[in-house]
Order: structure tokens, then C-alpha cells, then sequence
């Protein structure tokens, strides 16, 4: 085609061609420039890292975008042990109780042992003091746990306000006790491990059962018959209760000693506790009651019967009683030479109740033999 063309003319469209080709590789060649320096304004991580460099640069930092994450672990560390090391108690008075110990010097008022039941603690504070400098003008003890069923008026506290104080221990079980003291600037002491002491009043004797019951006027009592020898409730040799508290069912053993039960307490208050012991033991059949008074008319009372084995319990239930005259038949002590069991009287009651509640004529009593309870003679 182009050898068609006039000469003249075919130069002229070769040069066009040729300035067509020049501009159009320049223009190219401009866009691959401008696409290989501008900034990528678009990409959020470029901009992040420029405003950190600028901070930076101007003296500021930003928290958290360049800190090693080791480092602000042991920052928040050091801030916790920095709070845990704070005493809450610092620069306050220091209550501390101790029991009163028997030793050399002291030979009353004070405790071998843990105290038992029906025997008083012997507390003493007087190690307390006031770092500050200050001294100790008052001081207060008091019981924060008790056994269920304790009556706070039992403790008959001596001294609670002294630096040495004591208490009466009437139940078995778990106490704590704890001293708060304020120095002669009314400070007052908080509490620590050393401002509380732990006691768990146990039993010397194999047998030992408990009464409460949750009303404070109502005289409710605790029944232990020898039932394999022929005892029935409000026998006149074989019932250990209130009108015969140290029966001798053992001639060769002193009443109250050895094999011989006796009643440690008996309460006609309210609430009890009522306490039946056994030293140590002959084999036999042992039988336990509670009675609700003749002169009782209180409404329905919640009794709460524990008894324990060579110091642990082994049962411990609560039976409610609706009328005067209600007895409950709560439980058998099988003593054998080589097992001791406690079961409930005649198994479970209707609605999972322990024992058998009966009513007793009062005439029963009259006589020696006392009262046979029902279905004791299924049992004889």
C-alpha cells in the first residue's frame, strides 16, 4: 500500500507515524513513574505506622502501639503484688487469743486439753498490743460459730470484756471465738488468724447424747432405758431421766461411773441442751426417748436429738412432737463386744421420719415397771 503512495507523501506519513509511536511510549513510561511514587493513601497499616513515627519523632508516645507485651505483663505483676502487699491492718491494734493453758505456774482456770462438753474455756488476750505505740484499753470476746442449737445465753461468759475471759462449752461440735481490741486512741483491732481461735469440744465417754429444742420456755427430756435388761420409759430402775439421773444398772460400778449412764444436765428452761453419758459401756440394748412435759402446752416443738460414739456422731435427727404427752421412740444403742450400731427405733416412720412417736398415759408412770411404748414388744 505504501508503494502506492507519492513519494513526497509517503515521507510525511512516515515521520506522522514515527512522533505517533514517541509520544504514545512517553506517556507510558510517565504513568509507570507516577504509579512507583505516590503514596499508598489507601493502605490503613502505612498511615498507622507514619502517625507512630511521628509521635515519635515529636517526643510523644502513644500507649500500647509499641510496647512489648512481656513488659506490660510485668507492669500489671508488679501492680497486683503492689496491692497485695498492702495491709489492710497496717498501723492498727493486734488482737490476738490464745487458750488459757495449764502449766506450772497456772493450775486452775485453764485447759489441759480442748474443753468438753460441760466444762468451761479459759481464754486469754493479754499478748494483744498496738504497734503504734498506743495501749490497749478495751477488750471484747465473743462466739461467731457455735453448734446448731447453742443458746448464746448458755455461754455464761466471765470476763468478756477483760484481757482473760471464759466461757461455758454446752454442746459438742465446732466453735469459733474470736477477740476485738481498741487502744487508748479508739482504734479499734481488725480481724487476723491471731483475733480468732478455732475449738471443736469433743467427749471423753463412748456414749454421749444430746437434746436441743427450738423453744426458749418449753421443758422437753432426754430418756435412756436399759432396754435389754427390761427398761421402759419412766421406769423406776431402768429409765435414766430427771427423776432418776444416775440409776445404778451396774451394783459393782459407782452411779454415774463406768457402765452406769447419767444425766449431766437437765434443762426446764427452753432449749436445752439435756446431756446423757456412758462412761464405758457393757454390752446391751439402749434405748433413747424424748418426751414433750405433761404441763407443756407450747404448740408444735422441734427436737433435735444427736448422739455420739467414742466421740463421733452417729446419728443426729429432728423430730417434731404436736402434743403434750408425745413421746418420740428415736433410737437403739447396740452395744456388742466387738460392733456398737445406732439405728433408728422400728426403721423410719411414714414421710422418712426417724423413729416412732407415741402418747403417753401418765398413770404408766406410776408404776416400777413404767410405761411400755408402743411396739417394744416386737423388739423384747
Amino acid at each position: 500500500m505504501l508503494e502506492l503512495l507519492h513519494p513526497m507523501g509517503k515521507g510525511i506519513f512516515m515521520n506522522t507515524l514515527s512522533l505517533f509511536l514517541t509520544l504514545f511510549i512517553s506517556i507510558a513510561v510517565l504513568g509507570c513513574a507516577e504509579e512507583n511514587t505516590a503514596p499508598e493513601r489507601n493502605n490503613p497499616a502505612d498511615t498507622s505506622e507514619a502517625a507512630s513515627d511521628s509521635q515519635q519523632d515529636d517526643g510523644s508516645e502513644e500507649v500500647g502501639t509499641d510496647n512489648n507485651p512481656d513488659d506490660v505483663e510485668d507492669n500489671l505483676e508488679d501492680e497486683v503484688d503492689s496491692e497485695e502487699d498492702e495491709d489492710p491492718c497496717d498501723g492498727r491494734p493486734v488482737a490476738i487469743v490464745q487458750r488459757r493453758d495449764c502449766s506450772s505456774g497456772v493450775s486452775s482456770d485453764c485447759n489441759d486439753d480442748s474443753p468438753s462438753p460441760l466444762e468451761r474455756l479459759y481464754l486469754d488476750g493479754s499478748s494483744s498490743f498496738d504497734p503504734a505505740g498506743g495501749t490497749i484499753v478495751m477488750y471484747q470476746f465473743e462466739v461467731t460459730a457455735a453448734p446448731e442449737g447453742s443458746d448464746p445465753s448458755a455461754f455464761d461468759w466471765q470476763g468478756s470484756q477483760s484481757s482473760q475471759a471464759s466461757l461455758w462449752i454446752p454442746l459438742a461440735g465446732h466453735y469459733r471465738i474470736c477477740l476485738t481490741v481498741h487502744n487508748d486512741s479508739g482504734v479499734q483491732s481488725c480481724q487476723t488468724e491471731q483475733s480468732c481461735l478455732e475449738i471443736h469440744a469433743g467427749t471423753d465417754n463412748s456414749v454421749h447424747i444430746q437434746l436441743t429444742w427450738d423453744h426458749p420456755t418449753s421443758d422437753q427430756d432426754l430418756h435412756l432405758t436399759h432396754a435389754s435388761a427390761g427398761g421402759h420409759y419412766c421406769s423406776e430402775a431402768l429409765d435414766c431421766y430427771y427423776l432418776n439421773k444416775q440409776p445404778q444398772w451396774f451394783p459393782e460400778f459407782d452411779a454415774g461411773t463406768g457402765p452406769n449412764p447419767r444425766l449431766d444436765v437437765d434443762d426446764a428452761d427452753g432449749l436445752g441442751p439435756e446431756n446423757t453419758t456412758i462412761e464405758d459401756p457393757l454390752p446391751g440394748i439402749y434405748r433413747v426417748f424424748v418426751g414433750q412435759s405433761q404441763a407443756t402446752d407450747k404448740g408444735p416443738i422441734a427436737n433435735t436429738l444427736k448422739i455420739y460414739i467414742d466421740g463421733v456422731l452417729r446419728f443426729d435427727h429432728q423430730r417434731t412432737m404436736l402434743e403434750n404427752n408425745s413421746v418420740w421412740a428415736a433410737a437403739d444403742i447396740i452395744w456388742a463386744e466387738s460392733y456398737v450400731e445406732v439405728v433408728p427405733f422400728l426403721g423410719e416412720a411414714e414421710a422418712g421420719e426417724i423413729g416412732q412417736v407415741g402418747y403417753l398415759n401418765p398413770k404408766a408412770c406410776e408404776t416400777p415397771t413404767g410405761w411400755v411404748f408402743p411396739g417394744e414388744e416386737q423388739v423384747e
